[in-house]
């Protein structure tokens, strides 16, 4: 069950990944081959057939553009698939559709959890904006758009490793490695995610590179998915996404995330209390109704009620000083008692002295 899992997904995110980027790379590289729109027909007469040999073949300038465009179309292809539209088939194996299925579960899909991967609609945007700039002849603005493509790549390779790990985790907690069939895919298909996104984490950080490979090992005794997370997001900016591209594990429901498993940069809402700012600090508002049932009391009736203030504020006066008094004289004993301690202290003969 581990060997099917790990050669299942295996084949999409390690060799067709590698790929989609190669076919990317090679139609940049042809496209700044060099190459002249004036080459000599092939039926041309050369007077030196011995320095003929020698000399660099003269490419024509619209071979390496059709030549680029095509490897270009090749990267389109082996990254979309031919099935991810044909519902009757099941829908498709490869990276668009990885894309899709785990922004459904990471809220990163075009309407949150529904709807094609946002990674999907931007790596889209630059394979036709890539497209473009080879017809153009500009090899070096196709360039970018390439590492950009290479970039958002990577976003469903980190959300299925941080799936797995959690996952993983979740299992090792609660089951105990109760179905060891069950296990073992799970593991197969971490360490398989894993092993996708590895090399690039260790070209930013070697340290987060090895925390993450010890926790996402096939064999490895349990998994922390702290641990992988928090290597993980130490190397976004190095990897060129960011933690709105990744998200976080939603809830089955889809509403909210998982505790522990929210985008790095999730804030909760917090309810807000409607204040107003006074000279001695922040106070809550008024609500209106309070304001205007006081502005409509009649002169008895606030009369009477300054009345009370006034005498409620005399009695705690009064009682205030009240305790003053007790206490103060309660300080003069405490203060006797010392003072005769003290004395009787001074009257004590002293400790006899040690002796050698």
């Amino acid at each position: 069950a581990g060997r099917a899992e790990a050669a299942h997904i295996g084949a999409v995110v390690l060799n067709v990944h590698m790929k989609v980027l190669r076919s990317l790379r090679a139609a940049v590289d042809r496209c700044m081959m060099e190459c002249s729109d004036s080459c000599p027909t092939a039926d041309a007469t050369n007077t030196d057939p011995g320095t003929a040999s020698d000399a660099a073949p003269c490419v024509p300038c619209s071979t390496t553009k059709s030549h680029s465009l095509e490897l270009w179309d090749e990267a389109v292809a082996y990254y979309t698939g031919s099935l991810h539209d044909v519902p009757s088939e099941g829908g498709g194996l490869l990276l668009f559709d990885l894309a899709d299925a785990h922004c459904r579960r990471f809220g990163t899909c075009q309407d949150h959890a529904h709807g094609t991967s946002t990674v999907n609609l931007r790596i889209f945007e630059r394979f036709a904006e890539g497209q473009r700039r080879l017809e153009s002849g500009n090899c070096n603005r196709a360039r970018v758009h390439a590492d950009e493509i290479s970039s958002l790549m990577t976003v469903p390779l980190i959300q299925g490793t941080l799936s797995a790990a959690r996952a993983a985790s979740e299992r090792d907690e609660e089951t105990a490695l109760e179905d060891e069939r069950g296990d073992h895919r799970l593991r197969a298909a971490g360490a398989t995610f894993a092993a996708s996104i590895l090399p690039r984490v260790d070209k930013c950080d070697e340290i987060a590179g090895v925390s993450i490979a010890d926790e996402m090992r096939m064999w490895a005794k349990g998994t922390d998915f702290g641990k992988v997370k928090e290597a993980m997001e130490s190397v976004y900016d190095c990897l060129g996404v960011t933690c709105e591209d990744v998200g976080g594990l939603l809830k089955g429901n889809g509403d909210g995330y998982r505790r522990g498993a929210e985008p790095c940069d999730y804030a909760p809402e917090k309810a807000t209390t409607t204040t107003m700012a006074s000279d001695e600090g922040k106070v809550p508002m008024e609500s209106p109704s309070s304001s205007s049932s006081a502005s409509m009391e009649g002169p008895e009736e606030r009369e009477g009620k300054a009345g009370r203030v006034v005498t409620g504020i005399f009695g705690g006066v009064v009682a205030l000083a009240a305790f003053a008094a007790v206490l103060s004289r309660r300080r003069s004993e405490i203060d006797e008692e010392e003072s005769l301690d003290v004395e009787d202290h001074r009257r004590q003969p002293p400790p006899p002295a040690f002796r050698d």
